[in-house]
């Protein structure tokens, strides 16, 4: 009796890759925000969405947190004059930017293209399955 009941429990649980929540915090607060503030204003042809590798990278928004410009060189070569908009978070797990995007990161925006590197985080804690559905969760996200 136990163990079909555990298989149930098993086969039920939540991924939590997939339930969106933020993560909170000053920092991540203040960035979210300043991340809706630079898609208020439109003009976004590419996005580039993710974790601490995408944060780290460049462009704006620019929020004066030391991680960011890491990638300034690489950002000057290739995108700078261009209409791009960074939405990553160091320590963000698909999940959060789930929530991100359900609250402003993409308002109003319609880029041509949108690059995603997230799921990195996800691997303490979700399955190689979980995480794959949390990406894939992310890009269909972005696609609406």
């Amino acid at each position: 009796m136990i163990a079909p009941l555990f298989a149930t429990l098993l086969f039920t649980q939540t991924n939590s890759a997939i339930v969106p929540v933020p993560v909170g915090g000053r920092g991540w607060t203040t960035r979210h925000e300043a991340m809706n503030s630079r898609a208020k204003r439109g003009k976004v042809d590419v996005v580039f969405v993710g974790d601490s590798i995408t944060h780290a990278f460049s462009g704006e928004p620019f929020t004066g947190d030391g991680f960011e410009n890491r990638g300034a060189d690489t950002w000057g070569i290739f995108y700078k004059g261009r209409n791009v908009l960074n939405l990553g978070i160091s320590g963000d797990r698909t999940q959060n930017v789930l929530w991100r995007l359900d609250n402003g990161n993409l308002d109003g925006v319609k880029p041509k293209v949108a690059v995603v590197m997230i799921g990195t985080n996800n691997s303490g804690a979700n399955s190689a399955h979980q995480n794959a559905e949390g990406v894939e969760a992310v890009c269909e996200k972005i696609k609406q």
